[in-house]
């Protein structure tokens, strides 16, 4: 993993830095690491089903972001952090609360409304 840090993270300082004080509680054993891996690999979300307000948050830089799916969803919300690869939620983490905190805030007003 270490060796990918470059590649999937735009801002390597902040997430190495969040990566130690997680291996500090946790730390996957070999065979945990490949299932993870496994698990995610051909998962596929049938957009179409998809019913509910949705937020898409998206790093720039996230090599791992190749589809275009989220497009197809009705009433989704795409966000796009400017400064982030694959952790916008450590690298851009003051505005990921701000981001994730008025999308639920403004569904909360919004069905209060009705």
């Amino acid at each position: 993993m270490l060796i990918l840090f470059n590649e999937i993270f735009h801002d390597v300082k902040s997430t190495f830095k969040w990566y130690q004080e997680v291996k500090k509680y946790y730390r996957m054993s070999a065979e945990e690491d490949a299932i993870s891996v496994r698990s995610i690999n051909g998962i596929n979300v049938k957009v179409d089903n998809i019913k509910v307000p949705t937020l898409i948050i998206r790093g720039k830089y996230d090599p791992f972001d190749i589809d275009n799916d989220a497009e197809a969803i009705k009433n989704a919300k795409i966000e796009i952090f400017e400064h982030s690869g694959h952790a916008p939620f450590i690298e851009e983490s003051e505005k990921f609360k701000e981001v994730v905190s008025t999308f639920l805030n403004q569904k909360v007003r919004d069905k209060q409304a009705i």
